[in-house]
């Protein structure tokens, strides 16, 4: 280790003493001026000798007069060449003693030795030269006199000063140019020297003779320029002569202008010219701290009138010194020898203190501090403290001066306090204690450490008392003084060293800079370090490391110390040679880095910031204490770290752990940042070394500042490319977002290869990339459409090259294939951002390559375009011409002309919606350019993609009359010759129903079927079942239709080409080779088939073989396979694998496959035969076709793991077979870590974990011998869509509280069931329990089931109901409270409205929530727990009435539960609305409050709603005080009982009552004996389940649902099986205690149980009685479990119900012909009347009798009762045709026998009715007359000769024979009417009007075909008319005079307005006979005039304005 070479002043060479002169008599009165001062009194600041010249000419020159010896004069010089020969001579001669007081040598920055100085503790006096000669010499001449005797006050002394002035440390920042040739002066000139003395004096006394000339004959008379060349002049002079001739030349300018300066004196100023000078020397009393002193001491050594008793005061009042230098010069006085002086000096400095804080606060502002350095302030404050006699100062001296200079840099744009004044103030609070040795230092000055002796001898004058405190603050003395440049800590540590005898323990010393508030610098801590290293080369145990390491009490401190050190560069501080420093990290490691990175390996390593302490300390006292730092503190790490050395410390600050602290990574950050952007030079090395040490940090970091600045991604890839980092991130960036814009920039400079950068994120995450990349490019086309439409001024993002496009969207095109359509979008949108795509050819054309500044195209492009198409729609350009010219522009080497041919399909594909607004012939232009350029291949690549997909959608997604539609047609019309190429677009098309017969259609299938003609397809061409495939449907029926599918995105399969089926002949020979072929025959069996199939039938026998062969025959798979290799045709293996593969898609997304266990056997075949196509033959299965990961994620996802792992595992299992695939194959391997991470990870039934364990154990792997992947586990969850409804305030959080999500956890510890249970009271005394008649033990177990049951329903629920009823009650509360409270200043007021209305509005909300939730829970418990009774369990029914019984107390207790916690949350809603009245109160007291919800707009507001100035009124107020009135009421739980209750509940009623007769009351009676919708449900026959079915298991109270898909289709098969043997035609006639009943009644209590759970199995069991319903062998009573399970499922799921009646709806005419099952559907309204109707009648006319007599049975069964479900008109059109069948004269027997029946069918005409009873019977039957008319009235096939026959057969019958009759009939249709319109007003629905429509109808064709008895039609139908409306306006007025305000005046408008247009339709009898209908009309509207009937007033006024009426009423004669 090397250390700084020790000061000059410790080298043994070096001359401690003066030698002796002999003959010398040294008198201590007479010393020297420029002597130590005597004991006692303050030695501050004396100067260094230049010269010691105490022999007897110095001193005799005083007392004798002036002789010639050169030696005694007075202006000695002292040119450097003299003082150096001298200097050379006379150290030869240096002496260590040279008087009884060890005087030391001088320090300086040399080599050698200043000149020697008296004893640094000798007293120090002034001689005192008396003067009788004048002042100054008036003249040249008079300079000889002065040179001579240098008396008089001008010589102010003689020569007998012989000191210099003392030298600065080479730091020193302030610089006098007087004193810089005295620090520069060298030599040490001895007085026994006469030679050197002579030159000396001679050359002295030179110079102040030609400084005394200049001063006086400069003048300004001359000019300035005159001037200035003489003022330099004599600068030059006294700047070059040290201290000697400045001290004449200074008294010479005061004494020469002392008239100007002093007002008592009389005598005129020598020379006006050299004033200016003094003045300049007043100015560098802050420009050079030591000009003040040199003054002072000038001053106070003076001899002459002026000095005597000096002014100080008007002195410096004179030149207006500033407040700092007077400070400065002032303090420079209290160190000289005069007393008056010292006084002066005190006073002046405790005057000027108020303007001397506003100099260091900078108060008045001035611009840049006003110019003043920070060493400067330090000085000021420093001495100003430090040296003012403790007289003049005050307590609070030293806290003023602080604030202000902490003001001036607050008050600043300066970032902190600089560190020399800190530490000068720092210094002053430390020497307030007994820093005795510290203060000695201070009051020797610099002479203190000016040699080693020196500083020993002050030591010496603490004998016995020093330590190691001392020694710590003396050298904390020496390096926060402001002067601290002036004193040499080196020196003092080395005279320490020598002066104890005892070894010092350092680190003690080191622990006293250990104190509060101390801040250091670098500059100061270099000297401590530099003093430091020389103890630690005296003592190797000392480790220099503690300066700036371990445990510290103040931190703080150790803060600084630990900057300063770290700010040392490495020639100040060489890390590498300090002993035990740790590197933070290997700076050689990035020796392989590039030639910039290298350069900076040495400094690196050497650099201080490399220590991982330093780093460490930094991180943890500054990052991680930063709320206890100040903002000082805070600015000298933030210097640190923003100066050159931030790289090297970012590099070392990465090996420190990283901590939580935001602040820690933040700062980290921001270097890092930095270093990208190349604020420093060392910034590549930076990034290298951080890369070598953490990589993945690295990338982590590129990453974030990616999405924080996404524009500065090519500075991201400089770096990359520049280190070799692009690899490595592409691997480590862990956002998908940066790694794919990275790789677009990198391709984009031609970096990387997309397809394989690709290819390698495809291999780990194909879904992931694909999502990432699609959602990429639509932010990128986003961002460059919004720079386009300029609505934005630049891209957010680096934009993308085309060719970087196009190959992003070639990679999505072959590998998305689950998001077609979206691609399809997105590539329209790329196409429309980036125009030059269109340019791009396939295969990369260069010209498409080239850069350009910006994707737009150019203005001038978008002109040219414009006129180009401008001529092509004017006509003047052929379409021909035109797509040539097109491609001539594309083809062109011209970039403007490619650049308008981009423009010119650019403009058409961005006109593509506005298409349908073309007129025709623009349209046509348009398509036949559109088609061209796809024909002539014009565009190709991504363009002709987007070109297509819009065609597809043109023809797809619009009907044939839309212009879309006739532009697609017409466009596909001229690309026919082309379509071939896309065998797949060409299946899409042929798809499109809209294409059907035309000629492009045509074109489709020929090229689908691969025929050239197309004449010879089939009629059918959207073959079998509308199918384009021609496929049918797998199990034969309509199921998988009425299924909703889930379809699989991981399976995508190509559409199998179009098909015809071969002749009849050739079938069967394909036939009968499946049904004889075998192992034995097979050869001659393949070449008969050969013979018999042509290439024309190869797909269709690949449909066979796969779908009616391969699947359904597993064990002759191979037996196939070695068919298709021997027939050797690779086409067919083609096509056999593609129907393979469309079959796996339809079964794996059927929903039978997942219900019927035969269709999953199925697939495990197809599985087991697409695995021996592929991979047992070594043929890969395509990622596009299936991809195996995705798919086993998918089916997870979608709970179809049933059908995903089996077939998955048995493709796989295949791979034994192979070469390829075989385990360790990547792929298998795969594949197999997903189904693994299926097994041990997710919950899968054990025969699925049996697949996986079979496939396993065939590929020879052990279930740990793969590692599960986590494909799964770590999959995120998928996002949902946000609505772009903004939810109000407040209301966040609210998505997971909807009403039947009481299931979710409790968010608020205030809302748990913990806290809740805590408060629940009691409430077992008011349950009530159902009776029991067993033992005591059954009751009371009885009883603790009703109790547990209730408990634990209500804890299960409570709260979630309770927390959100209070959270939404409490925000809707607070809403409305802040709005309508807004000027209420009273708080009671509103904690009293606020208190209701949240109590009343949380309960309600608890009660309406937690009902239902309650009474199933309870239910459930119930019947959970009663199978442990001893006794039989609970009957149903009274489980029902018990659960009904004690619903009200558990509901009460969450209502009171929700209440109670309501109000506290409500109270601290509040209280900042009452916090804010409070305020407002203590404010503005006599100001009334307005709240800032209210709005002023509200102040116009009508009453009662305005809000009143001091807030609601009563009848406000009464809103809310009227919640605490309100009564939630009663709850009915009859009306919200659950759909089981209702069929339950007679259970009780039979149990109870038993010996009551089941007998109707009157009130049952329906009032219609219509039930057609009316559905009769079979009721519970007995409620235990079976009791050897064994319990469901249930969790919570529900079912499990695995469990239940196993245990009902059991269950129902068991019930059918029962069915099948028992002669009962009806359930009804079963015992109740049957195992079929009991086996119904099970399994609907599992279905009920939990509807949301047990959905898909009552979809199944649906199912399963919808395909077995209508089976032959079925008897009556499985018909009717059948159809009683379908209508109870029915009304359990109204999805299941629109399924079932779907089904029922489609079905074939001859399923109607199985009359029990259509009876049956017909009693349960499942099956509409209308369907039955019309498929009779489509049969009854193609003569069929089965379709009579089943009509007959449906009669017999449904209407021909004595309770009729049905009427005669429903059955209209059928009826019909067995009439016109009839007629014919060849009707069957059957038909007749019916019509007979119908006629006679009726009551007797004399019946034993009582009046009354007759009435009613009289009410019902024209109900009925009605409502079978409104039936044929709506009857789809009704006609008017239907409706005629009607009205006949009501005549004939004589139904409404009288007045009474018609008049009652009125009333029944009018009232049912009216009836109907309010039962279906506001439903949006307007079958209300129907019946009133219906009535008007029947009332005009009553008049039209009116008859006598005998038939004859009436002449004049006038009077019946009138007889009509007067009956109907006396009901109207009835019902105006009933009903009052509820009169329904629309129904009644209704039929007379109806009336009017029937008879404008109908009757048609001639002018004379319409003019009496319409006068007819006018009297009767006349009664109904508002006089009459006023609330009938507006529809009266609509009514007489009836377009039917009025006109006519206009053209009767005047006299009608």
């Amino acid at each position: 280790m090397t250390f700084p070479p020790p000061h000059p002043a410790a080298q043994n060479s070096i001359a401690s003493a003066s030698p002796k002169t002999s003959g010398v008599r040294q008198l201590k009165s007479q010393q020297s001026a420029w002597g130590l001062p005597p004991p006692g009194t303050s030695a501050r600041r004396g100067l260094t000798p230049l010269s010691t010249d105490l022999g007897s000419s110095s001193l005799e020159s005083s007392n004798r007069p002036p002789s010639n010896n050169a030696s005694t004069s007075p202006f000695t010089s002292t040119f450097s060449s003299v003082l150096s020969s001298s200097s050379r001579g006379s150290s030869k001669r240096a002496n260590n003693s040279a008087s009884p007081h060890s005087a030391y040598p001088p320090l300086q920055s040399g080599s050698q030795q200043a000149q020697v100085t008296p004893s640094l503790l000798s007293p120090r006096s002034r001689a005192i030269t008396p003067s009788s000669s004048s002042y100054l010499p008036s003249s040249v001449a008079a300079s000889s006199t002065a040179s001579q005797g240098g008396g008089g006050s001008g010589g102010g002394g003689g020569g007998s000063r012989s000191q210099t002035f003392s030298p600065s440390l080479p730091q020193q920042s302030i610089s006098s140019p007087t004193s810089t040739s005295f620090e520069r002066s060298t030599g040490q000139i001895q007085s026994s020297s006469s030679l050197g003395l002579a030159g000396s004096s001679s050359v002295s006394k030179i110079v102040v003779t030609q400084v005394f000339i200049l001063l006086g004959s400069i003048t300004e008379k001359e000019g300035k320029a005159k001037w200035d060349s003489q003022a330099e002049a004599i600068r030059k002079l006294v700047e070059s002569n040290g201290m000697e001739v400045f001290a004449k030349y200074f008294r010479r300018l005061l004494s020469g202008n002392a008239p100007q300066i002093f007002p008592g004196i009389s005598r005129n100023v020598e020379n006006p010219g050299n004033y200016q000078l003094l003045v300049q020397e007043m100015e560098k009393i802050t420009q050079d701290p030591e000009q003040a002193t040199k003054i002072a001491d000038i001053i106070d050594t003076s001899e002459g009138d002026i000095y005597r008793d000096f002014d100080l005061a008007t002195f410096i009042a004179h030149f207006r010194l500033g407040p700092l230098a007077k400070t400065l010069l002032a303090s420079a006085f209290l160190n000289v020898s005069k007393a008056d002086l010292n006084n002066k000096a005190g006073l002046i400095l405790q005057q000027n203190l108020p303007h001397l804080l506003q100099a260091l606060a900078n108060a008045e502002n001035k611009q840049d501090g006003d110019g003043v350095s920070a060493s400067l302030l330090a000085t000021c404050a420093f001495r100003y403290l430090q040296d003012l006699p403790p007289r003049f100062k005050t307590g609070a001296d030293r806290t003023r001066v602080g604030e202000a200079i902490r003001a001036r840099y607050i008050n600043s744009d300066l970032p902190a306090q600089p560190l020399i004044v800190r530490s000068a103030l720092a210094l002053v609070d430390a020497m307030e204690s007994n820093y005795g040795l510290a203060k000695a230092i201070h009051s020797c000055g610099p002479r203190a450490t000016i040699s080693v002796e020196a500083s020993k001898e002050l030591l010496a004058r603490f004998p016995g008392e020093l330590n190691e405190r001392h020694i710590s603050e003396a050298l904390l003395y020496l390096v926060l003084t402001p002067e601290w440049q002036r004193y040499s800590p080196i020196i003092f540590m080395t005279a320490v060293q020598e002066f104890f005898t005892r070894p010092l323990h350092w680190p003690t010393v080191v622990r006293g800079f250990d104190q509060n508030g101390l801040v250091i610098s670098s500059a100061q801590f270099l000297g401590l370090f530099r003093a430091f290293l020389l103890v630690q080369a005296y003592d190797p145990s000392f480790d220099i490391q503690s300066l700036w390491t371990g445990e510290w009490q103040n931190p703080t401190t150790q803060l600084y110390f630990v900057v300063a050190f770290a700010s040392l560069t490495p020639a100040e501080a060489d890390a590498s040679e300090i002993s035990n420093l740790q590197p933070a990290y290997n700076p050689l490691d990035c020796a392989d880095g590039p030639e910039d990175v290298v350069q900076y390996i040495d400094e690196a390593q050497h650099d201080t910031s490399i220590s991982l302490d330093v780093i460490t300390a930094i991180i943890d006292l500054a990052i991680g204490r930063e709320s206890e730092l100040s903002r000082d503190d805070i600015a000298a790490v933030q210097e640190l770290l923003q100066g050159p050395k931030r790289g090297f410390l970012l590099c070392s600050a990465l090996a420190v752990p990283r901590s939580q602290s935001n602040i820690h990574d933040g700062m980290m950050e921001g270097l890092l940042w930095q270093t990208l952007n190349r604020t420093f030079p060392s910034y590549s090395f930076t990034l290298h070394s951080l890369w070598k040490q953490d990589r993945n940090w690295v990338a982590s970091k590129l990453t974030l500042f990616h999405s924080r600045y996404p524009l500065q991604l090519p500075l991201l890839l400089d770096h990359a490319q520049h280190h070799g980092w692009l690899d490595d991130l592409f691997t480590l960036s862990t956002g998908l977002g940066f790694g794919i814009d990275l790789a677009a920039i990198a391709h984009r400079k031609n970096l990387i290869d997309l397809d394989q950068w690709a290819q390698t994120k495809l291999a780990d995450r194909s879904n992931d990339l694909v999502r990432h990349l699609t959602k990429y490019l639509e932010i990128k086309s986003e961002d460059e459409l919004r720079v386009a439409r300029q609505e934005q001024p630049g891209p957010n993002t680096v934009p993308l090259a085309v060719k970087t496009v196009v190959a992003m969207l070639n990679i999505l095109d072959e590998h998305a294939v689950a998001r077609l359509d979206q691609l399809i979008l997105l590539e329209r949108q790329c196409v429309s951002a980036y125009p030059r795509i269109i340019m791009f050819k396939d295969g990369g054309d260069s010209i498409a390559e080239e850069e350009y500044e910006s994707n737009r195209l150019p203005d001038p492009i978008d002109a040219q375009m414009q006129e180009f198409y401008k001529n092509m729609y004017s006509g003047e350009l052929n379409h021909e011409i035109v797509v040539e010219d097109i491609r001539g522009l594309r083809d062109s080497e011209d970039p403007a002309k490619r650049d308008l041919f981009a423009c010119i399909v650019h403009g058409l594909f961005d006109e593509f919606t506005c298409f349908g607004d073309y007129p025709d012939n623009p349209l046509a232009t348009t398509a036949v350019l559109f088609g061209g350029l796809i024909s002539r291949q014009v565009i190709s690549g991504v363009t002709l993609r987007v070109g297509l997909g819009m065609i597809l959608e043109a023809v797809r997604d619009y009907n044939m009359h839309d212009a879309m539609y006739k532009f697609g047609l017409q466009a596909l019309m001229n690309m026919q010759d082309v379509l071939e190429a896309w065998p797949s677009y060409c299946a899409d098309l042929a798809a499109i129903p809209g294409l059907n017969n035309t000629e492009v259609h045509a074109r489709l299938l020929e090229i689908l079927s691969g025929e050239d003609a197309h004449d010879s397809l089939g009629a059918d061409p959207n073959g079998t079942n509308g199918l384009p495939d021609g496929i049918a449907l797998s199990n034969g029926d309509i199921d998988e239709y009425l299924t909703p599918n889930i379809q699989f995105k991981s399976i995508h399969a190509e559409p199998p080409a179009f098909h015809e089926e071969p002749d009849e002949s050739i079938q069967e020979k394909v036939i009968f080779f499946f049904n004889n072929v075998s192992e034995q025959n097979l050869t001659n069996k393949v070449k008969e088939l050969q013979q018999a199939l042509s290439d024309r039938d190869r797909q269709w026998f690949a449909f066979v073989l796969v779908e009616q062969r391969a699947k359904l025959e597993p064990n002759l798979q191979q037996l196939y396979l070695d068919v298709l290799k021997l027939l050797g045709n690779k086409s067919l293996w083609g096509d056999v694998l593609r129907e393979t593969y469309s079959s796996v898609q339809k079964m794996l997304n059927a929903e039978a496959t997942m219900q019927l266990p035969n269709e999953r056997k199925n697939l495990k075949s197809l599985a087991t035969w697409l695995g021996s196509l592929t991979i047992a033959r070594d043929k890969p299965i395509k990622h596009k076709y299936i991809a195996f990961k995705e798919l086993l994620i998918e089916g997870h996802e979608s709970e179809r793991s049933l059908v995903v792992i089996p077939f998955v595992c048995n493709v796989l299992v295949q791979a034994k077979r192979s070469v390829v695939f075989k385990p360790p194959n990547p792929w298998t391997v795969d594949i197999l870590s997903v189904l693994l991470e299926l097994y041990k990870h997710t919950e899968l039934k054990l025969n699925q974990k049996f697949e996986i364990e079979v496939l396993c154990k065939e590929l020879n792997q052990t279930l740990n011998s793969i590692e599960p992947s986590t494909e799964i586990r770590s999959r995120p969850l998928q996002e949902e869509e946000i609505s772009g409804a903004i939810m109000p305030e407040g209301l966040d959080g609210f998505d997971d509280l909807a009403l039947n999500g009481l299931g979710r956890g409790v968010r608020n510890a205030r809302f748990s069931p913990t806290a809740i249970a805590s408060t629940l009271p009691d409430f077992s005394r008011e349950l009530r329990f159902p009776p029991s008649s067993g033992s005591p033990a059954t009751q009371a177990r009885l009883r603790e089931i009703v109790q547990n049951a209730v408990q634990r329903a209500i804890m299960e629920i409570i709260a979630p109901v309770v927390e959100r009823s209070v959270t939404i009650a409490t925000i809707a509360t607070n809403n409305l409270i802040h709005k309508d409270f807004a000027r209420e200043e009273n708080e009671d007021r509103i904690r009293k409205a606020a208190q209701q209305m949240v109590k009343q509005l949380s309960g309600s909300l608890a009660l309406v929530t937690c009902k239902e939730p309650l009474r199933m829970s309870m239910n459930n418990y119930i019947r959970m727990e009663q199978t442990d009774l001893p006794e039989n369990p609970i009957p149903e029914g009274a489980v029902l009435m018990c659960v009904n019984d004690n619903l009200d107390v558990a509901c009460e207790i969450v209502l009171k539960q929700a209440e109670e916690r309501a109000l506290p949350e409500m109270e601290a809603y509040i209280e900042a609305e009452l916090a804010a009245r409070r305020q407002h109160r203590q404010d503005h007291p006599n100001e009334q409050y307005i709240g800032s919800a209210f709005n002023g707009w509200s102040r116009f507001i009508p009453d009662p709603y305005k809000i009143a100035a001091g807030g609601l009124n009563q009848e406000q107020m009464a809103i809310y005080l009227d919640f605490a009135r309100q009564s939630r009421g009663t709850p009915s739980h009859a009306q919200t009982a659950s759909n089981d209750s209702g069929r339950q509940l007679p259970d009780v009623l039979q149990e109870a009552f038993a010996a009551v007769p089941n007998l109707p009351a009157p009130a049952d009676l329906p009032a219609v004996p219509h039930h057609t919708s009316q559905h009769h449900p079979t009721g519970r026959m007995l409620p235990p389940p079976l009791p050897n079915a064994g319990p469901v298991a249930q969790t919570n109270g529900y079912y499990d649902r695995r469990l239940m898909q196993e245990s009902v289709p059991e269950l129902l098969e068991q019930v059918l099986d029962l069915a099948r043997d028992r002669p009962e035609t009806s359930l009804k006639d079963l015992d109740d205690k049957g195992p079929i009943v009991k086996a119904i009644n099970q399994m609907w209590d599992i279905l009920i149980s939990s509807p949301a759970q047990s959905e898909p199995v009552a979809y199944q069991c649906a199912s399963t009685a919808c395909a077995g319903l209508y089976r032959p062998a079925n008897n009556l009573l499985v018909i009717d479990v059948f159809v009683q399970l379908l209508d109870r499922i029915c009304q359990l799921s109204a999805n299941i119900y629109k399924e079932v009646v779907l089904a029922f709806t489609n079905q074939e005419d001859d399923k109607a012909l199985n009359t029990p099952v259509t009876i049956k559907l017909l009693e349960v309204g499942l099956l509409e009347i209308r369907q039955v109707d019309l498929a009779l009648a489509r049969l009854i006319e193609q003569q069929r009798e089965e379709a009579v007599q089943a009509l007959s049975d449906i009669m017999d069964a449904l209407l021909l009762t004595d309770n009729p479900m049905i009427l005669r008109a429903d059955f209209a059109t059928s009826l019909s045709e067995i009439g016109h069948w009839l007629s014919t004269g060849s009707g069957p027997a059957v038909a007749t026998d019916l019509i007979q029946r119908l006629q006679t069918w009726g009551a007797p005409e004399v019946t034993p009715f009582e009046p009354d009873e007759r009435s009613r019977i009289k009410q019902y039957h024209l109900q009925y007359t009605f409502n079978e008319w409104l039936a044929l009235c709506t009857h789809p096939t009704s006609t008017d000769k239907i409706l005629d026959a009607f009205i006949a057969q009501l005549h004939q019958k004589q139904i409404v024979n009288s007045q009474e009759d018609m008049t009652l009939f009125l009333r029944i249709c009018i009232d049912c009417a009216v009836d109907a319109y309010e039962h279906d007003e506001g439903s949006g629905i307007n079958d209300g009007y129907f019946s009133v429509d219906g009535l008007a109808k029947f009332i005009v064709m009553l008049v039209t075909h009116q008859s006598e008895a005998d038939g004859a039609v009436k002449v004049s139908k006038a009077g019946y008319m009138n007889s009509l409306l007067s009956l109907s306006i006396l009901i109207l007025n009835n019902h105006h005079v009933m009903r009052g305000e509820q009169f329904n005046q629309r129904v009644f408008f209704r039929l007379f307005s109806s009336i009017l247009c029937e008879w404008s339709e109908l009757a048609q009898y001639g002018n004379h006979q319409d003019r009496e209908i319409m006068l007819v009309f006018a009297d009767n509207f006349l009664m109904l005039q508002p006089r009459y009937l006023p609330a009938f007033t507006y529809s009266w006024l609509m009514l007489i304005s009836h377009r039917m009426f009025m006109p006519a009423l206009l053209k009767l004669p005047d006299d009608e």
